[in-house]
């Protein structure tokens, strides 16, 4: 079984795309100087690399965490129970 993951052309050339961003988002980041297109573009390649690899929780993987998750909830109580009392009648 071949194993190898395809990598991402670093030399490909850039082609313009639209994204919908959350407007003050956007604007802080810009305040920051940060290059948006730069980040975006790290961040996809980073979230591709990962699913090209394999690298997602399986099925069986979610179910347990979530399992796991309510277990803890029942024994200790939700973390939210101590911040959500106001909205109790």
């Amino acid at each position: 079984m071949d194993t190898h993951v395809p990598s991402i052309d670093r030399s490909a050339p850039k082609r313009a795309t639209s994204l919908m961003l959350n407007a003050d988002l956007v604007a802080k980041a810009e305040a920051l100087g940060l290059d948006l297109s730069e980040r975006v573009e790290r961040l996809l390649e980073r979230e591709v690399e990962a699913l090209l690899a394999g690298n997602r929780p399986t099925l069986a993987e979610i179910e347990s965490t979530i399992e796991a998750s309510n277990e803890l909830v029942e024994r200790f109580g939700s973390f939210a129970d101590e911040f959500n009392g106001h909205l109790r009648a």
